[in-house]
């Protein structure tokens, strides 16, 4: 031990009754030594005659380095540093619980419950609870609330209560109650969105929908852009994205500019980790300024900020509230208020709405930019991991989901189906057939003609000499 240590353990010895002590005993531990400096650390006020007097004072306690944040509990914890996606989802399945105990008249909380007494409830709440109207509830809203109430009885204290041998039946129960939802039409998605098709796009562009002429529409096309090329979910995730998130980049191999996205805290990430493993890379458009991602961020900043003071608003909210008209001085077209997480529906229905290609019977919401996205990278020939990459999904059967055909593919596909059994499919040779492939032969019904008048192509020979009759005539056909 140095000098300067034994000074100052009899400069604390000394201060505290205001009469001399004698000094400290030297220390031979240096831990030792830090452990009586801190401890009358805690007894150290400055009086208002600039004396030193001694009393608690905790705020003067020095910071250990190793130590960097604040010790909560174990539950506090995880609570704190959950994803707010998920935090919504464990409310949410748990006001559903205590409405259905309030529903049968039970006056017990939850947190006084015995096992077996929260195991009952609970499992009769996976066998009866309906919607507020009486439907039956869609398989995804009982698998959240199943999952989301598991997870508040562990915030509770109870841990894994699947464990218990009280919930020996509850895995069963959810298990039975799903396979009944899905047999009796609920498991089929009906609210799921649709994707855009690319007539949709065109619409958007006849009507002069897209592009950067007014604030308005800047805005709503760098949306879109946004959604189909990084991905992003609205609400929550294209709420959080910030100035210094969008970085513009120059590729000299590729001679093209590109944007880069930093990840922030999603409903499947957490920043750069997770599904995603790759950053994306969201390349200029060429050949279409108007939808050029590239180009519509470059506007967005120099109108968002014709100052160029982009830099020192590296944290301010990249979305902002466009202004009705351009500015007569050719100022700023956004105001400084934030765009809300449920202002990015009402700008996209809008938006749908002007073009009018929401009559058709399909399901257009802002998720069906992710969909559109999805669609685009199938039909392009992209495998289907990029693809699940692309949208940051954890399972490869959830990106599957937003594969369903369009209207349009539908259309092709029944035409397929329909040619085959007409007969003029590519391996019984052509026919006059409608958009549909239903033959336009007059008279006769369609079936008929397909099963009794339809051409019939009998393969002869072994694999080598192969070669094919068509038979027209009824009494032509092989028996």
């Amino acid at each position: 031990m140095d000098m300067d240590d034994l000074d100052l353990l009899s400069f604390f010895a000394e201060f505290d009754t205001g009469s001399p002590r004698e000094p400290a005993p030297e220390m031979t531990s240096t831990a030792a030594t830090g452990n009586l400096i801190r401890a009358n650390l805690l007894r150290i006020e400055e009086s208002e005659d600039g004396s030193v007097k001694g009393c608690p004072l905790v705020a003067s306690s020095p910071v250990n380095p190793c130590l960097s944040q604040e010790d909560t509990s174990d539950n506090d914890y995880i609570m704190n540093n959950r994803n707010q996606h998920t935090k919504d989802n464990t409310k949410t399945a748990f006001n559903s619980f205590n409405t259905f105990l309030n529903a049968i008249k039970c006056e017990v909380p939850v947190d006084a419950m015995a096992h077996a007494e929260l195991a009952h409830y609970f499992n009769s709440f996976l066998k009866r609870y309906k919607k507020q109207n009486g439907e039956r509830l869609e398989t995804t809203s009982l698998h959240s609330y199943y999952y989301g109430c598991l997870r508040h009885f562990k915030d509770l204290g109870r841990g894994d209560v699947l464990q218990l041998t009280e919930f020996k039946d509850t895995k069963d129960i959810f298990r039975v109650r799903m396979e009944q939802l899905k047999k009796s039409g609920k498991g089929n998605l009906p609210n799921a969105s649709d994707a855009f098709e690319e007539r949709d796009f065109q619409v958007f562009k006849d009507k002069n929908l897209i592009g950067s002429s007014t604030p308005k529409m800047l805005s709503e096309t760098l949306y879109l852009l946004f959604v189909h090329h990084f991905g992003t979910r609205p609400g929550h995730e294209m709420r959080d994205v910030k100035v210094g998130d969008v970085v513009k980049h120059y590729s000299i191999h590729d001679e093209l500019y590109f944007l880069t996205l930093v990840e922030s805290d999603t409903k499947t990430r957490r920043g750069s980790s997770g599904p995603r493993h790759y950053q994306i890379k969201a390349f200029e458009n060429k050949d279409d300024r108007d939808c050029c991602i590239v180009t519509l961020h470059d506007l967005y900043m120099k109108h968002r900020f014709p100052e160029g003071n982009v830099d020192s608003a590296s944290e301010s909210p990249y979305w902002v509230r466009p202004k009705q008209d351009v500015p007569s001085d050719g100022g700023n077209w956004f105001s400084i208020q934030p765009i809300g997480k449920n202002s990015f529906s009402t700008l996209f229905h809008n938006l749908v709405s002007t073009a009018g290609i929401n009559k058709d019977g399909r399901k257009l919401t802002p998720m069906s930019c992710r969909k559109t996205a999805a669609t685009a990278l199938v039909k392009g020939g992209q495998p289907v991991n990029y693809v699940q990459s692309h949208l940051g999904h954890k399972r490869l059967s959830t990106t599957s989901a937003y594969l369903k055909p369009t209207s349009s593919d539908q259309v092709k596909i029944s035409g397929t189906l329909n040619k085959y059994l007409s007969g003029t499919s590519s391996t019984t040779g052509s026919h006059n057939v409608n958009e549909s492939g239903v033959m336009l032969k007059p008279g006769g019904s369609i079936f008929k003609d397909v099963i009794f008048n339809a051409p019939v192509q009998v393969f002869i020979g072994n694999d080598s000499t192969k070669q094919s009759a068509i038979f027209t005539d009824e009494n032509e056909r092989p028996s």
